[in-house]
């Protein structure tokens, strides 16, 4: 492999590991906090505020407007052509604003709740400073300096806790939760301008963003239509089932969904700009997903598959009994979940190579497929069947995407198999030995509804679970660690 490219992936996976170091320590923090505050407030506060962002959330799809991966994708960009960018996201962003504003009314006329009209305009505060921090935040990712980035993240995340926490226990209600976002916000963008060191020229010309657009037109699109179909069991539901019971829909997606955020985050922050330098070498492209996907199958599967097998004592230790009809739901969020962090990084190589409209016809066929799905759960009016698409509709789509983005860089499914297959087999051996000690525990009248209970499964499972690779595939292991420490590159598993 030439110095360059090498130099690239060490500097990837460095900052990769920086950033998900930084990840996990404001995630531990983050999680104590969520729990705390969630312990706190009611299930009709959560129901709320998914209410409130259902329309503006959609909005906030069109901030970038698909600007940021243009930029990310580019090989050069001079600052005159990052200043135009800024200006008009600045100006499409004060726009949206005024979209948010006038749209609290139509909100709280939808769904019914008078309290949704100032909290979906208060929300709308949240475009503006969006449209600020994308310039800056580019800038940063094209230069692969994600230990900067992962640090500001802890930072942002750690204080929005402490502020959410002090709002909750001081009686604020849902606006705990739209005033946290805002204050993290008002933070994140703050130390990423000054870590860019970019401050925007007083120019503005058109001719620097029509390239920007036409390649960000269809990432914009098919990312909107991504938050429709992700959005819309949310939509059918708090029409059908109220703002209570789409409370405990809400939060067990949260749950469900931390992987995904979190860690499939720092896979998109890493592997994107990573992907997009060696776009025109098949090979090294190919190599790098490979490893990835792999690394990403070895971290995420254990967690959900165990978050799977112990939902029940996890839901009652770190929320507690009133959130116990959040189980069912958050079990089968947790099957789709999977999915979708697995087949996150498809999205990744058509828009690195260049292709972003694959993606955009993708969803625009997956779109109305799944949203005719949560509409007929949704109107069966039973909290645990409103999940079901995301575990019949949703890999059925993925799994042809899948097959079809791969074939464009000279993979099989087989081959994505290979690499996942570790982590499935391991995962699925530390399923088997949890639902035994479960069974005997019940069948003894032991009570698992302890932390101590909870914390020795969870330890017991991550033991048999690392054990697995260690007895059967410890070259796995050792690939990673060379991997991390940025030595011989080769994929994770060999084809």
């Amino acid at each position: 492999m030439p110095f360059e490219e090498t130099s690239h992936l060490r500097k990837a996976i460095t900052g990769a590991s920086w950033l998900g170091i930084s990840k996990l320590v404001s995630q531990l923090v983050s999680w104590t906090f969520t729990i705390l505050v969630t312990r706190i407030l009611s299930s009709r506060d959560y129901g709320l505020m998914e209410m409130a962002t259902v329309f503006t959330g959609y909005l906030a799809f069109f901030v970038e407007f698909g600007m940021g991966a243009a930029l990310v994708n580019r090989t050069n960009v001079s600052k005159e052509e990052n200043s135009s960018v800024f200006w008009i996201l600045f100006f499409w962003g004060s726009i949206l604003f005024l979209l948010a504003y006038l749209l609290g009314p139509v909100t709280a006329n939808f769904y019914q709740e008078p309290e949704l009209t100032k909290l979906t305009q208060f929300a709308g505060i949240l475009f503006l400073l969006s449209s600020l921090i994308i310039v800056p935040r580019t800038i940063l990712q094209r230069e692969l300096r994600f230990k900067e980035l992962g640090f500001i993240e802890a930072l942002c995340t750690i204080s929005s806790c402490l502020v959410m926490y002090y709002l909750a226990t001081n009686n604020f209600g849902y606006w705990t939760l739209i005033y946290g976002y805002v204050f993290r916000e008002v933070l994140s963008t703050a130390c990423i301008a000054i870590k860019s060191k970019f401050y925007p020229l007083l120019h503005f010309d058109i001719r620097d963003i029509k390239p920007l657009i036409s390649f960000g037109l269809p990432v914009v699109l098919s990312s909107s239509l991504y938050y429709i179909y992700t959005k819309s069991d949310r939509f059918f539901g708090g029409q059908t089932l109220g703002p209570v019971e789409l409370g405990f829909y809400a939060v067990s997606l949260q749950l469900a969904a931390i992987p995904v955020e979190k860690i499939g985050s720092v896979v998109q922050s890493v592997l994107y700009p990573l992907l997009s330098k060696v776009k025109d070498d098949k090979k090294i492209f190919s190599e790098y997903y490979l490893s990835f996907i792999s690394l990403l199958s070895i971290i995420t599967v254990p967690l959900f598959v165990g978050g799977f097998v112990l939902a029940e004592p996890l839901i009652f230790n770190l929320l507690g009994e009133k959130w116990l009809s959040s189980v069912i739901p958050f079990k089968l969020l947790l099957i789709g979940q999977l999915i979708m962090i697995l087949s996150a990084p498809n999205a990744l190589i058509n828009n690195a190579r260049g292709e972003p409209k694959v993606n955009f016809y993708f969803n625009c066929i997956l779109c109305p497929s799944i949203m005719l799905g949560f509409y007929l759960s949704a109107s069966m009016k039973e909290l645990n069947y409103l999940a079901l698409p995301w575990i019949v509709i949703y890999p059925l789509f993925q799994l042809f995407f899948t097959k079809y983005t791969l074939n464009k860089v000279s993979l099989s499914l087989l081959d994505l198999l290979k690499m996942i297959s570790p982590s499935l087999l391991s995962s699925f051996n530390m399923a088997l030995v949890l639902e035994a000690l479960i069974f005997l525990c019940y069948k003894n009248n032991y009570n698992l509804h302890t932390i101590t209970e909870l914390l020795t499964l969870s330890i017991i499972g991550a033991l048999v679970y690392v054990g697995y690779f260690l007895i059967f595939d410890y070259s796995s292991i050792r690939k990673i660690i060379a991997l991390f420490k940025g030595e011989k590159f080769e994929p994770l598993q060999n084809n």
